[in-house]
């Protein structure tokens, strides 16, 4: 776990499995209110094109503003799904890679958000 990402407050973290083809890159930022994380959010979902090659962003029901795309990564032999979100006033982005062909299923990709998102409510409650 990183904390301070690119020098914003926050944190990230790097996940791989026990055989070593599937990850999970988890990064969370802390912006100073609800509506600058939105704004944030939507700047990010302007990149999704050239974050991930033939896929089309979809809502997705985690968080607030929740935006998910499925395709393969530019210039990288891997699957990738690609989630950003908002919980008050962090913005997170996880990124699920695999190998081509084995991309994330729907269910581990929502799942993983919602307990992201929870694990934030709960902490963002308790912090100033």
């Amino acid at each position: 776990v990183q904390s301070q990402p690119d020098g914003q407050p926050g944190a990230s973290a790097f996940f791989v499995n026990e055989q070593d083809d599937r990850a999970i890159s988890s990064v969370v930022l802390i912006y100073p209110d609800a509506a600058t994380a939105a704004a944030t959010l939507k700047q990010a979902e302007a990149t999704l094109p050239s974050l991930v090659a033939g896929g089309t962003p979809a809502p997705i029901a985690v968080g607030t503003g929740g935006v998910v795309v499925k395709g393969a990564k530019p210039e990288e032999d891997k699957s990738v799904t690609l989630m950003f979100f908002t919980v008050d006033r962090a913005l997170v982005r996880l990124e699920f890679q695999s190998a081509i062909g084995d991309t994330t299923t729907d269910r581990f990709v929502t799942n993983v958000g919602k307990m992201q998102a929870i694990a934030l409510r709960t902490g963002l409650a308790t912090q100033p």
